[in-house]
């Protein structure tokens, strides 16, 4: 939700950075006022992902449940295929393993998407005719810019962020957990 109110208000912050005719005192002022804005909610969103989310056990707990569920589930679907489908014992097997699979899909796709806001948020910064601003302005703009270059990211006990490349590092150890059953 939080990521989705600092797209809105850079979409409001983009129409209003295009550039009038006259530089007056009001359009700096409403430039700082939007800057103001973005920085605030840019510094609560990153206390809220190191408070609630990066240092907290529970996050980590889900990570490890998913990852570890998906991989066994994934492994577990391909085994059943592979064996011929009884549908009296599997299908209720299957419908389980999809749903958890769907539930680690979408904890990896809600990091991406935190990820890529928050690098939008950086390009919609970069891209603002700042060279008409007055030096107040510029200097807090450096200072959001500075403290934005870092994308947000959801982090997996530290080790791996949780995004696109984690759902393919699943992948990779359900193959070779599923290769290696497989030849023995």
């Amino acid at each position: 939700m939080l990521i989705y109110d600092l797209r809105k208000n850079l979409k409001i912050l983009n129409r209003r950075f295009k550039v009038p005719a006259d530089y007056d005192e009001d359009y700096q002022k409403q430039i700082s006022l939007i800057l103001k804005s973005c920085a605030k909610q840019h510094a609560y969103l990153q206390q809220f992902m190191d408070k609630n989310i990066n240092n907290h056990d529970f996050m980590n707990f889900v990570g490890t449940l998913l990852f570890v569920t998906a991989s066994f589930t994934a492994i577990s679907m391909i085994y059943i295929v592979m064996n011929r489908l009884r549908p009296k014992y599997d299908i209720p097997l299957v419908l389980l393993s999809v749903l958890i699979v769907i539930a680690y899909l979408l904890y990896c796709h809600y990091g991406q998407t935190l990820m890529n806001e928050c690098e939008f948020f950086y390009d919609a910064l970069y891209s603002t005719p700042w060279i008409y601003w007055n030096k107040e302005n510029r200097n807090l703009l450096l200072t959001i810019l500075t403290l934005a270059r870092k994308p947000l990211a959801v982090q997996f006990y530290g080790i791996m962020y949780v995004n696109y490349s984690m759902i393919l590092s699943a992948v990779r150890l359900c193959y070779s957990i599923f290769t290696i059953a497989h030849k023995l």
